[in-house]
This record gives C-alpha cells, structure tokens and sequence, in this order.
C-alpha cells in the first residue's frame, strides 16, 4: 500500500512543470557583433516555455531567443523573444527542438553582456488542471440524467372582464 502511494506521488510530481534556470556566462562583444551564447535542446517527450529573460546592460544588449525543430545545433528558427531589458510571461509550450540564445551589442563599444533565462519544461503527457500549467484534456461525455417529475400545478389567478 504504501508502495502504491509512493509510486502515485511520484507520478503527480513527475507530470507537474518543472522550473530550469539556464546558466549563460558573461560574453564579451565588440560593436555591433552577436554571438550565440548557447542552444537548449528540449527533450523527446517533453515541451518548454521561456518563463523569464532578461539581458543586461540594458539598452546595450539584445538578447534573441528562438525556436529551432530540426537538428541541435541550429543557429536560426522561429524569433520567440527579442528583448532588450526583460521579459515575462511566457505562454506558449514549445515541442521537439531547442532554443537558440543570441546575445548582440548593440552599443558603439565593446560590452560585457550577460542574460538570465528562466524556462520551465513538463512531459507532453501531463494533464494537470489548473496551476501553471493549464486545464487538462477533456473528460468523456456523461450519462443523461432521469427525467424531472412533474411540477406543481400553478395558481388560477381571478379575471376580471370589463
């Protein structure tokens, strides 16, 4: 029994979005010049979400996050976010692939930049209603229900004719 409740705990957690905090290291750009600082590949099985990403120094740094479905590796996909200070609030999953981290001076100096990423990942088999992430699949159709009785019979009001 308690192998049994161990087991369903497990599965509960295993099915729940799980935080990742993506280290990037400090890159150094010269003028005008972008780097791709890294390439999170998202695993078979599971989908991703940018939660939060920032870029700093601000204003002098572009951080380009994309989506890329074919080989990891990749150097281009589809543009998710193009910040140059913070962003919040990802909504939308992303399957099969990796994201593409770019980082650009857009400053007439060299920089030091750096970027702070925060994703969360779940197995594409979670259905977990409510929270982060989001209602369930849809349950099977009920059974119809009984027929109601029949209702009180209502009240003859007076006619008056004139």
């Amino acid at each position: 029994m308690l192998a049994e409740k161990v087991n369903e705990m497990v599965t509960v957690l295993n099915n729940q979005e799980q935080f990742i905090n993506v280290p990037t290291v400090r890159t150094t750009l010269p003028p005008g010049t972008g780097v791709i600082i890294q390439n999170f590949r998202i695993p078979k099985g599971f989908e991703a979400r940018i939660l939060n990403a920032s870029v700093s120094p601000a204003s002098q740094a572009k951080l380009d996050i994309s989506h890329g479905s074919e080989t990891y590796g990749a150097t281009s996909g589809v543009q998710i976010i193009n910040t140059t200070g913070e962003f919040d609030g990802g909504v939308d999953f992303f399957g099969v692939g990796e994201f593409i981290i770019k980082l650009t001076n857009l400053f007439d100096a060299t920089i030091d930049a750096t970027a702070s990423l925060i994703l969360t990942l779940r197995p594409t088999t979670a259905r977990i209603t409510g929270g982060l992430i989001g209602p369930g699949s849809k349950g099977l159709k009920g059974d119809k229900g009984d027929k109601g009785g029949r209702g009180d019979r209502g009240l003859l009001s007076a006619r008056t004719d004139p």
